[in-house]
């Protein structure tokens, strides 16, 4: 899923190791990073 970064979204970072010569998946990590927020300063 592509969608562009907003304002009070979840983000999450979603990657995947795979083999390319089997093109088996050796691992996938989901990893929370938390809600975006904007910061005023």
């Amino acid at each position: 899923m592509n969608e562009t970064i907003q304002h009070n979204k979840f983000v999450e970072l979603t990657y995947k190791v795979t083999d390319r010569k089997s093109g088996y998946v050796l691992s996938t990590v989901k990893f929370p990073l938390g809600e975006h927020r904007s910061v005023s300063m």
